[in-house]
């Protein structure tokens, strides 16, 4: 009984099966019933190491001023930016040239320093947390 291998196939010697080759015409990973992972397994696969790769970063991540300070300022700059919009917009809009303008602007003032004290309140948190899972972990040593 000849095993005839169709062009662009590779030959599984183990299990005397012919495997299909992927798009760059190497053969697919074996699974299970000798036919090809599901899409959806590599793909799960690839979100599983890529967490693992993302945990072992935020473990290794120190209180990073650049990154804070670049959230600060673009939240600052868009908070203000939109207000501000939304005022000339209103001022062209009903005529009201340059009240509204005047007052969205404080508006956005005041939004993007509420923006900044959340976000240093949830940072301290996080510290504390970081903090705190540390002390416990040398504790637990």
């Amino acid at each position: 009984a000849a095993l005839t291998v169709p062009p662009r196939a590779f030959y599984d010697a183990r299990t005397k099966h012919a495997l299909p080759a992927g798009p760059s015409n190497r053969p697919f990973a074996v699974s299970e019933g000798n036919k090809p992972p599901s899409p959806l397994g590599q793909l799960d696969e690839k979100l599983r190491l890529a967490r693992a790769k993302r945990q072992g970063r935020e473990r290794g991540r120190s209180d990073d001023g650049l990154g804070i300070g670049m959230r600060i300022s673009v939240e600052l700059a868009a908070a203000i930016g939109v207000g501000t919009a939304i005022g000339i917009g209103l001022d062209h809009w009903w005529g009201t040239s340059p009240w509204l303008l005047i007052v969205f602007f404080l508006v956005g003032c005041v939004a993007a320093f509420l923006n900044v004290y959340r976000g240093a309140q949830e940072f301290e948190k996080e510290r504390e947390a970081r903090k705190e899972a540390d002390k416990e972990r040398k504790q637990n040593e």
